[in-house]
């Protein structure tokens, strides 16, 4: 905690000088509800399962713009699979076009699909692959540069130790896109990037512990315990779009140094396909796929595959997720969502098929 108060007190600071100047300020709010019925079948054929209704997400988010070069975020977050999790607190001062220096706490910069909003995905839920290589949000300083045609972050921030016997790490994140080519009508557009961080370890033993479909099912994918040293995960993004088809894609790649010396690998993928079947297309703009406020009713229709394996020395999991969704936007603010999920474990330490 101690290493968080003086962050607070800047931010505070800040807030009280911004409520004496001329203030530009919104406020926003976000509600997801699942209806869930799920089954599983396990290696015997026995069927169980059952349904489900629970709120997704619930997020409140206040934005500020205090001076001209200078913004304040906020927002408070209630996530069902990332319940430990809170939400933005930072300023980005911005001292040159294109550039920011934020300072507070944010997302690591790594990964496409992480980088989005939740309710700008095509899907209800991130992929098997960003659940399981990526992490919370964090304290930290973040250099950024937003241009027209690339953008570029490089972060340092500190992880909290979840173990009495490690201090705070230390965690150096980075990440790159580019945009090689985009239309007039900027409906077709490529987009190409890559992202590399490296982390202490702040636990006795490491465990990726994350859901594999959905809240039913829990916590179900994980990998064996390691002893980790260090932490290296890295990727590459891409991201193409014509008219009103576009696809998305990451791989990953994890590296993991424990202390007797033994290195040991993690890795996953997934490829999403999205069709606009009516209305206007998403937009590809700040290395993200939105969807534009502006348009009428839409219908879209995607598919993804997502894998990962973190198997080594005849322990860990290896799954393959199919997902299939219909989102149906009434406006800007109404997003309807048919999906279905298909999912294939093998738990090698539990015995899993």
């Amino acid at each position: 905690m101690e290493s968080k108060l003086p962050l607070f007190l800047l931010l505070t600071a800040f807030i009280a000088t911004g409520a004496r100047a001329e203030v530009n300020y919104e406020f926003s709010g976000r509600l997801l509800v699942d209806a869930v019925g799920t089954t599983f079948v396990d290696a015997n054929g026995e069927k169980t399962g059952g349904d489900d209704l629970y709120i997704r997400q619930a997020k409140l988010k206040f934005e500020a713009e205090l001076f001209d070069r200078l913004e304040f975020e906020a927002s408070a977050l209630y996530d069902q699979y990332d319940e430990g999790e809170a939400g933005n607190l930072f300023l980005a001062f911005k001292p040159i076009k294109d550039w920011s220096l934020v300072v507070g706490q944010f997302k690591e910069p790594a990964g496409l699909e992480r980088m989005q909003s939740v309710a700008s995905q095509f899907f209800n839920e991130r992929s098997l692959a960003t659940n399981v290589f990526s992490t919370a949000r964090k304290p930290g300083v973040k250099v950024e540069y937003d241009g027209k045609w690339a953008w570029a972050q490089a972060a340092y921030m500190q992880e909290d130790s979840r173990s009495g016997y490690f201090d705070d790490g230390d965690v150096y994140a980075a990440r790159i896109a580019i945009r090689p080519y985009r239309d007039k009508s900027k409906d077709a557009f490529l987009h190409l990037g890559g992202f590399y961080s490296t982390r202490e370890e702040v636990e006795l033993r490491f465990d990726i512990d994350e859901p594999l479909i959905g809240r039913s099912f829990g916590n179900s994918f994980h990998s064996p315990n390691y002893y980790a040293n260090r932490i290296d995960t890295g990727g590459v993004e891409i991201a193409a779009g014509f008219r009103q088809i576009i696809l998305q894609a990451e791989f990953f790649a994890q590296e993991l140094y424990e202390r007797d010396g033994d290195e040991w690998q993690h890795d996953g993928y997934y490829l999403t396909l999205s069709w606009t079947a009516f209305g206007k297309p998403r937009k590809h703009k700040n290395a993200k796929i939105r969807f534009n406020k502006k348009n009428d009713a839409a219908l879209e229709l995607s598919a993804r595959i997502s894998e990962a394996d973190t198997v080594n020395f005849g322990e860990g999991d290896r799954a393959r997720v199919l997902s299939i969704a219909a989102n149906y936007y009434l406006d800007e603010h109404y997003k309807l969502t048919l999906q279905y999920e298909s999912a294939e474990l093998d738990g090698l330490d539990a015995g899993l098929t």
